[in-house]
């Protein structure tokens, strides 16, 4: 059965603007991979996403290098036009290798987090081991196997593998990952809130069907979107704040769920570390240093968040 790229995202600020149309109704373009990667960096721009002049070849040799992995030819192309650098986007110049293992790593850290919670097991894997150990190892082999995923904006990732253009991009957060574009200018076509307006261009050579990506295919058509175990302890996270008499308000603006676009008390929300990169710890943690900047005692924050042992 095919692949459906109907998207139903959980946040709403990583909502797609509309469901894909005939390629017909599209006004495709005759680009080459360099005209529409020209277009579409200038469809950023105008968007008021900040553009850094494109990597050079020695450069995306440089990260290909250092993770492990190669950018597809669609991807590089828009990347050596030009570097988005906006929230949400990961700046593969600047950025620290920390941050940039991080980012390459999260998909499937926070798949294995999900299965060593007991939440998820994809059915192409056969029964789940009784034994956590044997499924833990199950998993993490699979995941070796899979295709690597690149990231092109906030949880949004497009697979390194195979290494040609016309790969589909995914939007993955922990358990929850759903096709979000046939691919990469199909991804772009659509607008993001507080991303870039709807309508970049397609060019003729754009997909008309989905790939198929070993793992992440499959994880996209098992099924409902799952709530994450870092929604989960966040959610947690919230209602203890609530016990602990923080205002609505405020618990949203510490959790990052205000829509407004100012900045935060302790927080810049949507382009928080934990939208960008899924670090429920952080969030937490952020979460916590509210509570104590509020005027809450260390030991008051760890018996309002329940971290308490059973020892205590």
């Amino acid at each position: 059965m095919p692949m459906t790229t109907t998207i139903a995202l959980a946040d709403s600020d990583e909502e797609m603007a509309d469901e894909p149309r005939p390629r017909a109704s599209l006004g495709l373009a005759c680009f080459s991979f360099a005209a529409y990667a020209k277009y579409l960096v200038g469809h950023l721009r105008a968007s008021g996403v900040p553009v850094a002049p494109g990597l050079s070849e020695a450069e995306l040799a440089a990260v290909e290098s250092a993770y492990a992995f190669a950018f597809s030819p669609d991807l590089r192309n828009v990347l050596r036009e030009g570097l988005p650098v906006g929230p949400g986007f990961p700046n593969w110049r600047s950025a620290s290798p920390q941050q940039l293992r991080l980012l390459l790593a999260l998909p499937a850290d926070a798949l294995l987090r999900e299965i060593a919670a007991g939440g998820i097991w994809p059915r192409a894997w056969g029964p789940r081991p009784r034994d956590r150990a044997v499924a833990d190892a199950v998993a993490k082999e699979a995941l070796l196997k899979a295709p690597r995923l690149v990231p092109v904006y906030r949880n949004f990732y497009l697979p390194s593998a195979p290494c040609l253009a016309g790969n589909p991009v995914f939007y993955v957060r922990g358990s929850d990952v759903r096709p979000a574009g046939i691919d990469l200018s199909d991804f772009f076509r659509r607008g993001q809130p507080r991303g870039w307006a709807a309508g970049a261009p397609m060019p003729a050579w754009a997909a008309t069907s989905a790939r198929k990506v070993e793992l992440w295919t499959q994880l996209a058509e098992e099924g409902a979107p799952r709530k994450s175990l870092m929604d989960r302890l966040l959610e947690e996270a919230r209602r203890r704040l609530r016990q602990g008499g923080w205002s609505e308000t405020e618990v949203r603006e510490m959790a990052g769920d205000d829509d407004g676009d100012g900045p935060r008390a302790f927080c810049p929300a949507k382009t928080s570390s934990f939208r960008v990169q899924g670090q429920v710890s952080r969030q937490l943690g952020l979460l916590s240093l509210a509570m104590l900047r509020g005027g809450w005692s260390a030991d008051d924050v760890v018996e309002s968040m329940g971290w308490r042992t059973r020892t205590n």
